[in-house]
């Protein structure tokens, strides 16, 4: 059988590769194909929808991360959902199970169809005090590392999810809150990347936000100050972004 690796990411892989060894070890160049997609949305909820519904945003619809424009709001239940990624899979004979961030604005009132194991993230990207729902059952967290770091919690379902011994292939989406802010890594972690500076003030289209080529979102925002850039460019800041990853 064949085993098929998604990741989402939010720096190239060629700048993850060097800046997070690690992922040299889960993915070894002369033991996969390892390919890269540009990004055509700087919103999250929209880039997502893309995968799990194989269509591109003119056609599913979520255009930004909130409900107005199509973020958890009724298409997204009525359209979306029921033709996801996890409920084909599920009509294939598919086991499927998703855990983790799965909507900006999901209410936890509800299990999405198509997901036989559900662990959901109630709102938008949390480390603690947050709410789960799991299997259609609200569990609240709080401040406890070891009970309540979320990424730990995600890992933890999916690998229990994929290591339990069933007949049916299985389908797990894996769905972290990295690398969103408060930047929350785990203690053992914090201290990883210190020294470290964040790729894109490298990149030519670094805070060329007026471009006329540009998204809206990003022809919207104003650049950023020197102050600004100053503070992304703190070790302290960068060394807790990429930890937590």
């Amino acid at each position: 059988f064949s085993i098929h690796l998604l990741v989402l990411s939010l720096l190239p892989l060629s700048d993850k590769r060097k800046r997070v060894p690690q992922h040299n070890l889960l993915l070894p160049e002369e033991r996969g194909d390892v390919q890269q997609r540009v990004c055509n949305d700087p919103h999250m909820l929209s880039l997502t929808w893309q995968y799990l519904h194989g269509t591109y945003q003119h056609n599913h619809r979520t255009l930004d991360n909130t409900v107005t424009n199509g973020c958890d709001g009724p298409n997204w239940d009525v359209n979306i959902a029921p033709n996801s990624l996890g409920k084909r899979l599920q009509d294939l004979g598919y086991r499927t199970g998703m855990y983790g961030k799965y909507s900006n604005n999901y209410r936890g009132d509800k299990v999405p169809v198509g997901w036989d194991d559900w662990l959901g993230l109630v709102g938008n990207s949390q480390y603690y005090n947050y709410t789960l729902n799991r299997n259609g059952v609200a569990e609240k967290h709080g401040l406890d590392y070891k009970k309540d770091y979320l990424p730990s919690l995600i890992l933890d379902a999916g690998i229990k999810f994929m290591t339990t011994k069933t007949k049916e292939p299985w389908c797990a989406f894996l769905s972290f809150p990295t690398a969103h802010e408060t930047f929350d890594a785990a203690p053992q972690h914090q201290k990883l990347f210190g020294g470290s500076k964040p790729p894109n003030l490298n990149y030519p289209s670094f805070n060329k936000t007026g471009d006329p080529g540009k998204h809206w979102y990003t022809r919207s925002r104003p650049p950023s100050t020197n102050t600004q850039q100053s503070t992304t460019n703190k070790a302290g800041y960068a060394g807790s972004n990429l930890s937590s990853l």
